[in-house]
């Protein structure tokens, strides 16, 4: 099973300026055996350099997996949606 810490900011600036993660570090904090990555995401609510709204913007760091940093956070997308549901449907309850 695949468990990601997520992590979710509210300024975009703050998620931009976060530095990659030490691997070497990650790696003596935790072994692997339930943690596989740390998602940070910014939901909604701005627009990128080129003046484009964006939905959410994420960044992906998996260390556990030899990812230091996936450029694409292809998974992503999964994982906030999925957030998103659950938290909907927390709300409607």
């Amino acid at each position: 099973m695949l468990i990601c810490f997520v992590v979710m900011l509210y300024i975009r600036e703050d998620l931009e300026s976060i530095p990659i993660p030490n691997t070497d570090e990650l790696l003596s904090i935790h072994d692997g055996s339930e943690i596989k990555g740390i998602i940070i995401s910014v939901k909604s609510g701005g627009c990128d350099s080129e003046g484009q709204p964006y939905d959410f913007i994420s960044r992906y760091f998996a260390a556990w997996n030899g990812i230091p940093e996936d450029p694409v956070t292809g998974m992503c997308p999964h994982f906030y949606f999925g957030l998103v549901i659950n938290t909907l449907a927390m709300i409607m309850l």
